[in-house]
């Protein structure tokens, strides 16, 4: 038996294995790609509905759409709004 028989089955599935994971994470970035529109229509709707609130509701609901724009964590139901120091 010479080893390069038994190279070949390791050097096939590794390449398999890679351009696998590499088509995952380009699936993964296409999908993304084509949501961010939708993501942002959401983003403007929640703003348009917050214009028509007024007082706390409204303040508190701007600071969590400008959270969620910005990436940053969003807890929509904190039970007391947000105040201005």
């Amino acid at each position: 038996m010479d080893l390069e028989g038994h190279s070949k089955p390791g050097a096939a599935a590794y390449v398999a294995g890679t351009f696998i994971r590499t088509q995952e994470n380009a699936s993964s970035h296409l999908k993304s790609y084509f949501l961010q529109p939708l993501e942002f229509s959401r983003f403007l709707a929640a703003e348009r509905i917050a214009m028509k609130m007024q007082g706390p509701a409204r303040d508190q609901t701007l600071s969590s759409v400008a959270i969620a724009v910005a990436g940053g964590k969003n807890d929509n139901l904190k039970s007391e709004p947000a105040t201005n120091s």
